[in-house]
């Protein structure tokens, strides 16, 4: 989103009154909504100024929004100004809109604090933006994969919205250009009123429709499982993830044996051999290495990666059990397959499981890269945010 300035604001104002995008918007979420609304980021407000006859909170924190909207809302809508994270709802029945705002684990986040109903998500399903050049991710596709790995039941519904963007001018039409940082120019449509030219954008958008019941309570979760079929980069995504993390171990397997080593340690010898492959583990050295790398003090914690080979390691298995729920933000990559300890890690109410696999790498790659700087209230955010230094 660009920020809020006195000029865009006005071009916004002038999308609004003269386009219909806001009132489509409107006219698909209304039938999942009702008693009240909070709009989280809800900006100038359109949205809940088009959800005539039900109560709507929007929740945001720019000023030169609030301003806008304290002077131009509509008698249903109710503003809550400043940090959705921080604000305490005055009232936290009904349903939550996070349309085009922050991340989606930030989304599940919010709704659980705002609301108790519905969740209603609402993205472009397209790529690139839509007054800029170059490309960028589909943000509706990103969802439905978070979603799916996260196996949180959603209905989806489609729309297509003409947010197009009217001018007085070619000289407006060049300031509009200038500020989304666009090159060349726009092919413009003429039309008769105080508006002669049109930009037209019409975009497919979706809404995703989740009950707020489905979603976990993602802030008591302590460790993230990051399950999913050898090469498809669960180590990978970990690693850059928890690259700053100061316990727990990590496994490597070179030439046929898997070593143990403690984060930032690499030694390919007797002391750190834990199994070899085909033969199975080294239940010893479970009990003995591992052990010991789980029971050093630590601020973030990785385990990479649990499986077969310390299915006879019991005191290795006592103390992975105890990391996964013990209160120190952890990440874990598992195996896809079920074994006493895998399932026993999976059913901790501190863990929450995101199924990993090559389609939804991306998107989870960047979503934790947003939701790490956006989600104080979740320690394994805020941990993995403050010892990466952002």
């Amino acid at each position: 989103m660009q920020p809020y300035s006195e000029l865009l604001i006005s071009f916004l104002v002038n999308a609004y009154t003269q386009g219909t995008g806001w009132q489509s918007i409107a006219r698909a979420v209304r039938p999942f909504v009702g008693g009240h609304v909070a709009d989280i980021g809800g900006g100038l407000g359109f949205l809940a100024n088009e959800l005539k006859g039900i109560n709507v909170t929007v929740v945001e924190r720019d000023e030169l929004a609030c301003l806008y909207l304290r002077a131009h809302h509509e008698p249903h809508v109710h503003l809550s100004q400043g940090d959705a994270h921080q604000l305490r709802p005055e009232r936290r029945k009904g349903d939550v809109i996070c349309c085009n705002y922050g991340s989606l684990l930030e989304n599940l986040v919010l709704a659980r604090k705002w609301g108790d109903r519905n969740l209603i998500v609402i993205a472009r399903d397209a790529d690139g933006h839509r007054f800029r050049g170059g490309t960028r991710p589909n943000p509706a596709q990103r969802t439905r994969l978070l979603l799916q790995s996260l196996s949180i039941p959603y209905q989806e519904q489609g729309i297509v919205v003409d947010m197009g963007q009217p001018f007085r001018s070619q000289e407006e039409a060049r300031a509009f250009s200038r500020l989304y940082g666009h090159s060349g120019e726009y092919d413009l449509q003429r039309r008769n009123g105080e508006f002669p030219l049109w930009l037209p954008m019409v975009r497919p958008i979706s809404l995703f429709f989740v009950s707020i019941g489905d979603i976990p309570e993602l802030v008591t979760k302590s460790t993230l499982l990051v399950e999913g079929e050898q090469g498809v980069g669960k180590s990978t995504f970990v690693g850059k993830l928890a690259a700053c993390a100061d316990g727990g171990f990590l496994t490597k397997r070179v030439d046929g044996k898997v070593y143990l080593n403690p984060i930032g340690g690499v030694a390919y010898d007797e002391d750190h051999l834990v199994g070899v492959c085909g033969r199975g583990g080294i239940p010893q050295r479970f009990d003995q290495l591992g052990v010991q790398l789980l029971e050093r003090p630590c601020t973030l914690r990785v385990m990479d990666e649990l499986g077969f080979m310390e299915s006879e390691a019991r005191e290795f298995q006592k103390s992975v059990l105890q990391a996964a729920k013990d209160p120190v933000p952890t990440i874990a990559v598992i195996k896809p397959c079920r074994t006493p300890l895998l399932d026993a890690i999976r059913s901790c109410p501190s863990a929450v499981t995101i199924h990993f696999s090559m389609e939804n790498r991306d998107a989870w790659a960047q979503e934790m890269e947003r939701a790490t700087q956006s989600i104080p209230e979740w320690p394994l955010c805020e941990r993995l945010r403050t010892r990466s230094g952002l």
